[in-house]
C-alpha cells in the first residue's frame, strides 16, 4: 500500500485521564477495515517505531459494523493511542453522510470512555473499485467522501493519508 502520512494531529484528550495513563506503558492500536489488514500484512505486523502496537483490522468493517468482538479485543489490549481507518465501506449511493459522521464520533467517544488517551481518525481516501450493490462510481464516491471528510474536519483533526488509486495484495508501504 502506498501510504503517506502528511500530518498527524490528535483529536483531543481529557486532562484528568492524562495523569492516570502516564503510569502504564504506551501501547498503540491500529483499528479499521481492509486497509488496516493489508497494512498489517505488508509490514508483517510491525510498524517502524519502537512502541508496542497491534493491528485490529477486519475486511468489510464499517462504522455500522465495527465487529464487536474485534473492538472488544482492542479494548482488552488497553491501548493508550488508537488510530482509526473507517468510513469508506459505509459509502453507497444512498448513504446518509450525517449517520456515518455520528458513528465515527461515537466510536471515538467509546474509546475515550474506555480509557484511551488519544484517538486519531484517518480521512476517507480514494478507491478504485466499487461493488455493484453500492451503486457508486469513482466520481460519486469522491464527492461523498470529500463531503464527509469536510464534516469530520470541523469536529476532528485528521490523519491525511494517500493510498494508491487501485490497490492490490502486492502493494507495499513507503515512508515519505
Amino acid at each position: 500500500m502506498w501510504l503517506a502520512f502528511q500530518g498527524l494531529l490528535e483529536v483531543g484528550c481529557s486532562l484528568g485521564r492524562l495523569r492516570l495513563v502516564h503510569i502504564r506503558m504506551s501501547k498503540y492500536a491500529i483499528f479499521g477495515d481492509s486497509f488496516i489488514t493489508r497494512l498489517q500484512a505488508s509490514t508483517y505486523g510491525k510498524l517502524d517505531f519502537d512502541r508496542p502496537h497491534r493491528f485490529f483490522g477486519v475486511s468489510g468493517m464499517s462504522t455500522q459494523r465495527k465487529f464487536t468482538s474485534k473492538f472488544r479485543e482492542m479494548l482488552e489490549y488497553r491501548p493508550r493511542y488508537v488510530f482509526i481507518n473507517l468510513g469508506g465501506n459505509d459509502i453507497t449511493a444512498a448513504c446518509d453522510i450525517h449517520s456515518i459522521y455520528i458513528n465515527l464520533i461515537n466510536i471515538a467517544e467509546d474509546l475515550y470512555n474506555s480509557g484511551v488517551e488519544r484517538v486519531f481518525v484517518a480521512s476517507i481516501i480514494e478507491r478504485g473499485n466499487f461493488k455493484q450493490w453500492t451503486g457508486l462510481n469513482s466520481k460519486m464516491f469522491n464527492k461523498i467522501r470529500r463531503s464527509l471528510n469536510n464534516k469530520l474536519k470541523k469536529y476532528l483533526v485528521m490523519i491525511l493519508c494517500k493510498w494508491e488509486r487501485d490497490y492490490s495484495i502486492l502493494d507495499t508501504m513507503i515512508e515519505i
